[in-house]
């Protein structure tokens, strides 16, 4: 039976916003909106930079600009790189420093701002703050991350273990860092080896992932699988019926 695939694109563009391609150092231009206060002159900033698509529905953006500008605050809701709408190739985390730096560096060149700079959201656009704080710009005074992490070098031995065994991380990388959409592909968790699995889905979806590639075919060793890691298991035959689920019961 084949695989049922589903690919999210970009939504529709927001009639509140106006819309930018910013330019980064190595000359990518990430897709980038603009919400301003009714009041002319400069504002402070709120930027916001998301891998999620700055226009969905699901993301709320264009009611948090509407709260943020009533309270004077220009809103900035930008795709990082290789996602909907912006430039450049789709890998997490790689370059959300420098990219944070030169957006922020952007806002402050605008006419409308003050060059005081804030950041707010959760999940990977909290992880986003963490990254612009690292790159130094004097413009940026405060951050609001929520539900992420600043360490990612120990994400995976602290994950509950439910989110280690069923790849929580590997299907995040295969649904949302396979392509500049969202590909939505069911992952027959039963088959074995996993691997297999995910590159079922890859060639109904028609996508592949660089994030996936470079991580979950060469795990590292884990403290709570001593015997191996899950996406290297293999099928087991068993012979006997278990108490309890023979005929009749």
């Amino acid at each position: 039976m084949p695989i049922a695939t589903e690919h999210i694109g970009p939504a529709p563009l927001s009639a509140a916003a106006e819309q930018y391609m910013v330019p980064m150092r190595d000359g990518v231009e990430l897709a980038t909106d603009v919400y301003l206060p009714a009041s002319p002159g400069r504002h402070p900033a709120v930027l916001i930079r998301l891998p999620y698509d700055k226009n969905s529905r699901y993301c709320y953006m264009e009611q948090i600009a509407a709260e943020l500008t009533a309270h004077g605050y220009a809103t900035v809701v930008q795709d990082v790189r290789g996602k909907f709408r912006s430039q450049g190739e789709t890998v997490p985390f790689v370059h959300e420093a420098e990219d944070g730096y030169d957006t922020i560096e952007w806002i402050t060149r605008q006419k409308w701002s003050d060059a005081v700079v804030g950041m707010c959201g959760d999940s990977y656009f909290g992880f986003t703050q963490w990254a612009a704080v690292t790159s130094g710009h004097p413009a940026l005074k405060a951050i609001v991350p929520r539900v992420t992490s600043m360490e990612l070098a120990v994400v995976v031995p602290r994950w509950d273990p439910e989110r280690i065994v069923t790849l929580y991380g590997a299907e995040y990388l295969a649904d949302y860092w396979a392509s500049r959409v969202t590909a939505h592909v069911p992952i027959d968790y039963d088959r074995r080896p996993l691997l297999a699995a995910f590159e079922e889905a890859f060639k109904a979806s028609g996508t592949r992932s660089a994030a996936f590639d470079s991580c979950v075919p060469h795990p590292q060793p884990v403290d709570q699988f001593p015997l191996g890691h899950p996406a290297g298991a293999r099928q087991v035959r068993w012979h006997r019926t278990l108490p309890g689920q023979g005929p009749g019961r």
